[in-house]
């Protein structure tokens, strides 16, 4: 028999006269040879490099994603500095992309109401406008009875990028409860009822009023602006570290990590 000696592989005993009739099989052998470990050559694995073209697209699919977090960022940053008046919003803490809201009416036909809402952020924000839904019901000719979303169309009849930001969609939001606009309305009925002048526009008005009045310890899931009764225990040490805040600790704001919050303080 011959034997070809490979470290650690298999190896093929040939067949002779006196064996051609038993099947050629495979069996271990270890080397015999004095060779160190070390000279021992471990098989190389060819790797196909990676065409330019698909490297330099990833590379720029991370960057457009990286870019675009760090845009909700600083919109974010700069509401803080100059909100709305009445006008409350927080990132979710699992996600830039999704922001909690609520508005305090505080006159016209909607006064006294408070009215939640989420924002919808595209992964191709700001290049496409966001989408604000609201939780409560919201009587309105520019808010959608069935699905709550706002209208955006009467104010962003086209959403210019860069120019158009989400603290515009906030005031226009807003505006609605204070400046009713039937063109263009969601809602037709709602919109019917305020161009006749009909009571029961009121009525319906003074209803949601009521119901997101009644509904305000009631958050959307995962809410991370969510509001509950006041408890003593709970609330008066955080109260009181609110009213004794420094001028310097104001709208300060801490990013742990992509989708994570810490919020320190924040001036409205």
């Amino acid at each position: 028999k011959t034997v070809m000696e490979v470290p650690f592989e298999a190896v093929q005993v040939t067949q002779t006269d006196q064996t051609k009739d038993v099947p050629t099989e495979t069996v271990p052998v270890a080397s015999t040879t004095t060779d160190s470990p070390s000279r021992r050559r471990s098989p190389r694995v060819r790797l196909d490099p990676v065409p330019s073209e698909v490297a330099e697209e990833a590379l720029q699919d991370t960057h457009t994603a990286f870019f675009r977090d760090y845009y909700l960022i600083i919109e974010y940053k700069h509401l803080g500095m100059n909100p709305p008046s009445g006008v409350y919003v927080m990132p979710a803490v699992d996600s830039l992309f999704t922001w909690y809201g609520a508005i305090f009416v505080r006159q016209g036909l909607y006064r006294r109401g408070v009215f939640k809402f989420i924002i919808h952020f595209p992964t191709t924000y700001p290049d496409e406008p966001p989408t604000l839904e609201f939780f409560n019901r919201v009587y309105h000719p520019q808010v959608h009875p069935h699905t709550g979303i706002l209208n955006l169309a009467p104010q962003f009849p086209q959403w210019v990028p860069k120019q158009h930001r989400i603290r515009d969609v906030l005031i226009y939001m807003k505006k609605c409860f204070y400046v009713i606009n039937a063109d263009q309305a969601v809602n037709t009925e709602a919109a019917a009822l305020f161009t006749s002048q009909n009571n029961s526009f009121k009525e319906q008005i003074d209803l949601c009023v009521q119901e997101s009045i009644a509904q305000v310890y009631i958050n959307p899931l995962n809410s991370s602006l969510a509001m509950f009764p006041w408890d003593a225990a709970v609330h008066e040490n955080v109260r009181e570290q609110v009213l004794n805040k420094s001028e310097e600790e104001e709208g300060m704001l801490s990013w742990v990590s992509k989708g994570v919050s810490k919020i320190i303080n924040l001036q409205y």
